[in-house]
C-alpha cells in the first residue's frame, strides 16, 4: 500500500525537484562571487591589522615614528 502512494506523489515531485535543481544551478555562480569577495575582504582586513600591529610594535621599540593623522591623509602643514 505505501508503494502506491509513493507512485502517485512522485510525478508531482519531479517538476518541483527539477525547478529546485535549476534554481540552485543558477544560484551557484552568485554564491561563488560572494565567497570570493568576502575572502578578499577578510584577507585585506587581516593584512591591515597585521601591519598596524607591526607598526605599533616597532614604534614602541623606537625603531620607527608612526605618521600623524595629517600626514596620513596628506593634509598640508601650517
Amino acid at each position: 500500500m505505501p508503494d502506491s502512494r509513493r507512485r502517485k506523489s512522485q510525478p508531482v515531485m519531479q517538476p518541483l525537484l527539477r525547478r529546485l535543481d535549476v534554481a540552485a544551478e543558477n544560484l551557484n555562480p552568485i554564491l561563488i562571487v560572494i565567497i570570493i569577495g568576502l575572502s578578499i575582504l577578510d584577507f585585506s582586513a587581516f593584512a591591515a591589522l597585521e601591519v598596524r600591529h607591526l607598526t605599533l610594535h616597532l614604534s614602541g621599540a623606537g625603531l620607527i615614528q608612526p605618521p600623524s593623522l595629517g600626514q596620513a591623509i596628506n593634509m598640508p602643514q601650517h
